[in-house]
């Protein structure tokens, strides 16, 4: 195994990332200069239609092939790795920029293209088969692009890459809803969860035998070479877990087998069935349990093996059943969530240290934790913060349960100060810090999404109410709880959370709130203080694996935003020294955080997807803030400028998606809702399987 770990990976197993890092930061300091200095000149010749296209396509075409260039030499795989990303984003700048100088032309440009390509009819047939479903969507996606492109000089791509963009997400949106109610059906959760259980019982994988495994190796090392350079912690990982099976003792012979070229592979022709048995056994395998001499050990579920293996998975079958592989880890993640929460359960609630699983088909029970006392003690520690945010959910007053829970909390945040980390010496431990559960009892995950909110404004609101949870959601949701967010604390906030949750103009007209102005700006001071000193904290909190062997997604709104920043940029200094990933997706709304520091961001931090959702209408965002700090950027804000257009997050990192919710949100306190269900909906949060 180690062997076959240097040959892979050079002597350092992470020196496969360390080598690219500088050829990849100083690609994206270099597209994302590129894009902010996008200009066309001579706008007064643009008369007409052609001459305008063709203007702006040859900006757009030239600045793509002086991007190639610069790196044809110097990092070439690197640039073909991004470079569909780079081109769209491109795009996009370019048509910001005809919008804002010339507006008419370019609706005369758009208009018969709209009429044009709104006549197709997309739709999908509701298949009865998630398999059927998933070839008619690659056949009509194909369709569509070869129709769109046809006969077009290249210098419309920056117009016509825009429909193509909005016709994906049309059919994702379609295939989603579609495969939700042929999974309901509850024909493939039984099969999941009898390979889960089968897995569990028996100790052992059916599917992973010797020369499976070294197929496997070999053909996730072929595809790591072309394509997947950007999950590569996650290709370690799954390489050092094939590598390392008790019983497999892969020997010299298999490595060097591995290294010889296939063009087959036994997965190519496996049937449906066959195929949920190896991605059952692939995910069991890199989601953290393990068998050792018989006894149990659940270890850290990183997000990057789980981005590695959603993109090993869109690749087998030849991409064929991209959906319905998705679909098949969703369900396993569930079925194996659910597990994982009956063990926290049962080690918290009974004093005995025996965990049986129980199997309702077969009507037998087992014990996980043979002879291992120590791996369970370790399971049940590191998982006790996790048992406390289940704890209260709506039983009680929520001020009662603020002050239970943060005692409950304020042994992580004591054991992270005696650490003494150089990075918070300057930092008092926050007010208030804990997270509660918002989910139901039934719904469980290895992922958690932790949602982080600005300011509470009722004076005794439910924590459920600030989350429109769905029940068909697949997000396992904790609040995180700190002051600014906690009504014990509203009287500390008064005038900030007043103008958080009031409208502008009503503000602005008010008397009272001038003469209060000096209050105001120390509180909103002192709470965008207090959300640095707790996004910090989150971090540590986070790297500590106080949650267990859960993977994280971090959702914030308005003020909350401040401490995901602040909490991704602790976690970057921190994963730079361990080079294991713990965030997943992220979501802003209405965020506050400044959009030029987030710019700065290395979005490799994160295994999934950035979103970053944002509204022309935000009066709070666009007026308000101002008054209290004019230097702040908010990424959530819409602002008209020339350089910086939609004040979208620029990045080249192809995991950070911007979203302009203008015509569905009208103000900072409509993030609430329907609202928040079509925004996961959209940016497809909701779903950890299917990210674009």
């Amino acid at each position: 195994m180690i062997q076959l770990q240097e040959f892979l990976f050079g002597k350092n197993i992470e020196s496969a990332i360390v080598n690219n890092e500088d050829e990849i930061n100083f690609l994206a300091q270099y597209v994302v200069q590129k894009i902010i200095e996008l200009k066309v000149q001579d706008l007064n010749s643009l008369n007409n239609q052609q001459a305008f296209a063709y203007k702006f396509g040859s900006v757009y075409i030239d600045t793509c092939n002086d991007i190639e260039f610069q790196f044809k030499n110097k990092s070439k795989h690197n640039y073909l790795m991004y470079k569909q990303r780079i081109e769209i984003v491109i795009a996009k700048k370019l048509r910001k920029i005809a919008k804002k100088n010339q507006y008419s032309m370019y609706q005369q440009l758009l208009s018969p293209l709209k009429q044009k390509y709104q006549k197709i009819d997309i739709t999908l047939s509701k298949k009865k088969n998630i398999i059927l479903l998933n070839e008619e969507y690659q056949e009509t996606y194909a369709k569509f692009i070869q129709n769109i492109y046809q006969l077009q000089p290249k210098s419309m791509n920056w117009v016509l890459i825009k429909f193509e963009e909005q016709l994906k997400k049309k059919l994702i949106y379609q295939t989603i809803e579609i495969q939700k109610a042929i999974t309901q059906k509850k024909y493939y959760k039984p099969i999941v969860k009898y390979y889960v259980e089968t897995f569990l019982i028996n100790q052992k994988f059916q599917m992973l035998n010797k020369n499976y495994v070294v197929q496997l190796i070999q053909f996730a090392y072929k595809l790591n070479k072309s394509k997947f350079q950007d999950v590569q912690l996650g290709f370690q990982k799954f390489i050092i877990e094939l590598s390392s099976i008790q019983y497999l003792q892969l020997n010299q012979d298999d490595i060097n087998q591995i290294f010889n070229q296939k063009d087959k592979y036994f997965f190519e022709n496996f049937s449906a069935k066959q195929t949920m048995e190896l991605i059952i056994e692939l995910f069991l395998l890199l989601s953290g349990f393990k068998y050792n001499n018989q006894s149990l050990d659940i270890e850290k579920y990183q997000p990057s093996s789980h981005a590695f293996l959603l993109k090993f998975c869109q690749e087998i079958n030849d991409g064929k059943w991209e959906f319905t592989n998705c679909c098949i880890l969703k369900l396993a993640d569930k079925v194996l969530g659910k597990i994982h929460y009956q063990i926290v359960q049962q080690l918290n609630e009974k004093s005995t240290n025996i965990v049986v699983l129980k199997i309702q088909n077969k009507q037998q029970q087992f014990e996980l934790f043979r002879k291992n006392p120590q791996a369970l003690a370790n399971f049940k520690s590191q998982n006790q913060a996790y048992y406390f945010s289940s704890l209260y959910q709506n039983n009680d007053k929520q001020q009662k349960i603020d002050v239970i829970l943060n005692d409950k909390f304020s042994q992580f945040m004591n054991n992270i100060v005696q650490q003494k980390p150089q990075d918070l010496k300057q930092y008092a431990k926050p007010e208030m810090f804990y997270l509660q559960s918002l989910s139901e009892g039934k719904l469980r995950s290895n992922v958690i999404t932790i949602f982080v909110n600005g300011f509470i404004t009722q004076s005794d609101q439910k924590v459920a109410s600030l989350w429109p949870f769905n029940k068909d959601s697949y997000l396992e949701t904790l609040v995180l709880g700190w002051t600014a967010s906690s009504v014990s604390s509203l009287a500390k906030y008064a005038g900030i959370a007043a103008m958080f949750s009031t409208t502008v103009v009503g503000i602005a007209i008010q008397p009272i709130f001038l003469a209060v102005t000096c209050v105001t700006i120390k509180q909103f001071y002192d709470a965008y203080k207090e959300a640095k000193i707790v996004g910090k904290y989150l971090a540590y909190f986070l790297n500590q694996n106080y949650l267990g062997t859960k993977s994280i997604n971090l959702v914030g709104f308005s003020l909350g935003t401040v401490i995901v920043y602040y909490c991704l940029k602790q976690l970057i200094k921190l994963q730079k020294q361990e080079k294991y990933q713990i965030i997943h997706n992220v979501l802003m709304m209405g965020g506050v955080a400044d959009k030029d520091l987030l710019s700065k961001l290395d979005y490799r931090c994160i295994s999934g997807t950035f979103h970053n959702v944002y509204s022309e209408q935000d009066g709070v965002l666009g007026y308000a803030l101002p008054l209290y700090n004019n230097a702040i950027n908010p990424c959530g804000k819409y602002q008209i400028d020339i350089n910086l257009g939609l004040n979208s997050v620029e990045s080249m990192y192809p995991n950070v998606k911007n979203h302009n919710f203008t015509q569905k949100v009208s103000g900072h306190r409509k993030y609430e809702g329907e609202i928040i269900q079509e925004i996961l909906k959209l940016t497809n949060f909701d779903d950890q399987y299917l990210i674009f």
